[in-house]
């Protein structure tokens, strides 16, 4: 009896032992099982495990989310084609189909990769893992950020390998025009009383300016305009371009102006921005031949770190904001993602040149703004221009209009330039205007000609870019080293980094860019060496002229 009782009692602690042994590992693997559950909730990837039988068993929250999967679906036991006809859209599965999967079943280890865009643009790589007991894990990733960080990357690449080679066509065509429009302007100086000779001329010089256009365009879409920003009044110089615009665009087209009040000053180049404007209305008119409505509206913006975050090419900050909207036929998705390409046109062949709004997406986004375009087809187009906002007081810039009469001069002048036909025409504009000149071809010439003529020479009109190891800044810091009281003006088709910095010119810099009239030489000279000139006031046509005519 005694035995008995030991026995039952010996038995009775070894089932105790048992039982806390297994309450034990019970509690390890509950809390086993909630770790990997906390771990996969916390994955930013979405996670699903099927077994052998295809059906589910173990899956995240970012699983559901990512494959936009409603709750009732995701449960124990839910069959794996159920998610593949769920997902599937029209002509586009989401997920590998059974036979797929059933195909490759044969490789244990094989692991399959692939990517799939859903219909709300959001980019996913899936990957399937097979398990060695039969089943397989499903992790699904969210790539779009990455790629749109690669389509920013592809656009800059494709933007500046462009900018490169209109940078360098730039100098050359520019050097060209400069020999052409200088000639003919010298020529219609010296030629008088015959009118018919001078239309012929004149058509001429408008043909060349028109082709300094296109490449001034080209320059601002490659962010290689030198800019002179400053703080601008929009609220004060706005207004003053509608009369322009109304003219410009015609009767059947009707102008409204929007502002709001407490607008911030704008930095920015005044002239580019005009043009900008300018480009921007022609291309809406344009796309409303049969009349209809264009809207500009300035406003203050604040752009945010989360719209930052979507557009990596923007900083986050103050702008003001200056939107061109019309009511025009508008454009599909695939035509508003290439509008700002150089070249690139949907209007008939001769009706544009492709670069009007090129030029204002380079000018923007070298003023160190940002341009955003809204346009649905038939409902029109809004463009819409953020410049950074002018710390300071903004002053409304002064327009200067064409000498009444071209100031002179008995100054010498030392002209240093590599393209013989550009320094030929510049030294006769300059001599014809009473100044005394000397050349030379490049930097090393022009030093020695600068040592025999020390005392004499009272401005230095170089080229930036010259031939051999001495550029045009450098002849210009060593010339000023000797004689500080020499005046500079540089001049160029296509500037580069040792006067413009960040896209501006440096303070106290001086530049007639190419190609240049016989009255914009004159003038900068005159200024330079401080001869005041008489200015007449400039009238819209004066603006408008020198702008394309058609728009691009």
């Amino acid at each position: 009896m005694f035995l008995a009782l030991l026995t039952l009692l010996w038995a009775a602690r070894l089932l105790n032992q048992a039982w806390s042994r297994s309450y034990r590992v019970e509690v390890e693997q509950r809390a086993l099982a909630l770790r990997l559950r906390t771990s996969l909730d916390s994955l930013s990837q979405g996670v699903a495990v099927f077994g052998p039988d295809r059906r589910l068993t173990n899956w995240n929250e970012c699983f559901r989310v990512l494959l936009d999967l409603p709750k009732a679906m995701v449960r124990l036991g839910t069959a794996y084609s159920a998610f593949v006809e769920h997902t599937a859209e029209a002509g586009r599965p989401a997920l590998e189909s059974e036979d797929q999967i059933r195909a490759a079943s044969g490789d244990a280890r094989g692991i399959v990769v692939y990517e799939r865009v859903r219909g709300d643009e959001h980019h996913l790589e899936l990957r399937r893992t097979p398990m060695p007991v039969g089943g397989f894990v499903l992790t699904v990733s969210n790539m779009t950020k990455r790629a749109q960080a690669e389509g920013v990357l592809r656009e800059a690449q494709k933007m500046q390998a462009i900018g490169q080679l209109t940078g360098g066509i730039a100098h050359d065509f520019n050097n060209l025009l400069q020999v052409i429009l200088g000639n003919l302007e010298f020529v219609r100086a010296k030629l008088t009383g015959d009118d018919r000779m001078q239309q012929r001329i004149e058509r001429a010089a408008w043909a060349a300016q028109r082709g300094a256009a296109l490449t001034g365009q080209l320059l601002a879409f490659a962010r290689k305009q030198p800019l002179a920003p400053a703080a601008i009044d929009l609220a004060a110089t706005m207004p003053d371009l509608m009369p322009l615009l109304r003219r410009t665009l015609g009767e059947h087209i009707e102008v409204r102006y929007v502002e709001s009040a407490g607008l911030w000053p704008a930095m920015a180049d005044p002239a580019q921005l005009e043009s900008a404007v300018l480009n921007l209305a022609l291309n809406a008119r344009d796309a409303m031949p049969g009349g209809g409505r264009l809207t500009i509206e300035l406003a203050n913006k604040v752009i945010d770190h989360e719209y930052a975050r979507h557009h990596a090419e923007v900083t986050p900050g103050d702008y003001t904001m200056v939107a061109v909207s019309d009511t025009g036929h508008g454009m599909t998705r695939e035509v508003a993602a290439r509008v700002f390409e150089p070249f690139f046109t949907t209007k008939l062949d001769g009706k544009g040149t492709g670069l009007g709004l090129a030029m204002v997406f380079g000018f923007v986004k070298q003023s160190g703004g940002h341009v955003k375009i809204y346009s649905e087809p038939g409902e029109g187009t809004t463009v819409k221009l953020y410049l950074p906002r002018a710390v300071g007081s903004a002053a409304a810039p002064v327009r200067t209009g064409t000498p009444v009469e071209l100031p002179r001069g008995s100054a010498t002048i030392l002209i240093v330039e590599d393209e013989a036909a550009v320094r030929e025409i510049a030294c006769a504009i300059l001599t014809d205007l009473g100044y005394r000149v000397l050349e030379a071809a490049d930097g090393e010439e022009g030093l020695r000609v600068f040592g025999g003529n020390a005392p004499a020479i009272d401005l230095l009109l170089t080229d930036v870019v010259l031939p051999g190891r001495i550029r045009g800044r450098e002849l210009s810091e060593r010339i000023l080293a000797l004689r500080p009281e020499v005046k500079v003006v540089f001049m160029s088709g296509y500037t580069e980094n040792s006067i413009v910095h960040h896209g501006r010119l440096d303070d106290g810099v001086r530049l007639i860019s190419k190609p240049f009239r016989r009255d914009q030489l004159a003038v900068q000279v005159a200024a330079a060496l401080g001869v005041p000139a008489q200015a007449a006031p400039a009238t819209a046509e004066n603006v408008i002229e020198l702008l394309p005519r058609r728009g691009a």
